[in-house]
């Protein structure tokens, strides 16, 4: 397959591991034949999880109708195929404006409440049929105050570090950064921003913490409800040289979210089957 186009047909095998293997056997694109007659999909690359393991695609792939893909398949191997990507478009929008998902014709699962599946990971905000909405990229929020909802669940006006900045500080306070530490507690502003600490009280004790429950190891922590730009991301390593991403429902699992205030919350991870040494990580990223 080095330098060539694979044609897959549709089938029993996810879209993510049909694709990751042809870019392991050295193909430079995709093009997956769609096997029954619906509307053909985009399928963006990205981080995947192929066979339990993290992956990442980095080759193109396209979903093609079957009315389109059965002629391909049946002229050969001869065929000549490119791929121009869209330079200054990202998926699922138009002009940069996030499209959102409501066919002219119903289909299941479409609303004016979805946004479009053409983006990768997955922004349809359906977890228990879309697995890769793991990745904290639910839009609902933001979504429904631009058709008009008056959004009444918001304590606190602050959504973003910005604006939680300028609710905590004064205009003479000095040290507002995200990496500054007024409070000489150890913990930076943007991490007393996401565990929903107070930046000019030392407050280090809420900071989070690892324990055993029944013999179980659970990492233990505060965070608030109010962040939108920020999510976490639990790694793992057995040397504390080299770190790689845990996975949910393989290393550990999420027992509790247990709200703590209308601005907090105390989420409980679970280790899965441990080996002899583990370290973990908790990293706080940028949505």
């Amino acid at each position: 397959m080095a330098g060539k186009v694979a044609i897959i047909r549709r089938g029993i095998c996810d879209f993510d591991a049909k694709v990751y293997n042809a870019q392991q056997a050295g193909a430079i694109a995709v093009i997956i034949v769609n096997n029954v007659a619906s509307p053909s999909t985009i399928f963006p690359g990205g981080d995947s999880i192929v066979d339990g393991v993290p992956v990442t695609i980095t080759i193109p792939s396209v979903m093609i109708s079957k009315a389109d893909g059965d002629p391909l398949i049946a002229s050969g191997a001869s065929l000549q195929a490119s791929f121009t990507p869209l330079m200054n478009d990202y998926a699922g929008t138009t002009e940069n404006r996030l499209r959102l998902y409501a066919p002219d014709t119903l289909s299941d699962g479409s609303s004016v409440s979805h946004w479009s599946p053409d983006v990768d990971p997955n922004l349809l905000m359906e977890p228990f049929i879309n697995p890769s909405l793991d990745r904290h990229l639910d839009l609902t929020l933001t979504q429904m105050k631009d058709i008009g909802w008056q959004v009444n669940d918001i304590p606190f006006p602050y959504l973003t570090y910005s604006t939680w900045k300028s609710s905590v500080f004064t205009s003479s306070d000095i040290l507002t950064n995200f990496t500054d530490d007024p409070d000489r507690d150890g913990v930076n502003n943007l991490e007393e921003y996401f565990f929903g600490n107070l930046p000019k009280t030392p407050d280090a004790g809420k900071l989070p913490t690892f324990r055993f429950t029944l013999g179980i190891g659970q990492l233990v922590f505060t965070r608030s409800k109010l962040t939108t730009d920020l999510s976490y991301r639990l790694e793992k390593s057995t040397d504390l040289t080299s770190f790689g991403p845990a996975i949910e429902g393989v290393d550990y699992a999420i027992t509790s979210t247990r709200s703590l205030s209308n601005d907090a919350e105390e989420v409980t991870l679970s280790v899965l089957n441990p080996p002899a040494t583990l370290y973990l990580r908790l990293r706080i990223v940028s949505n």
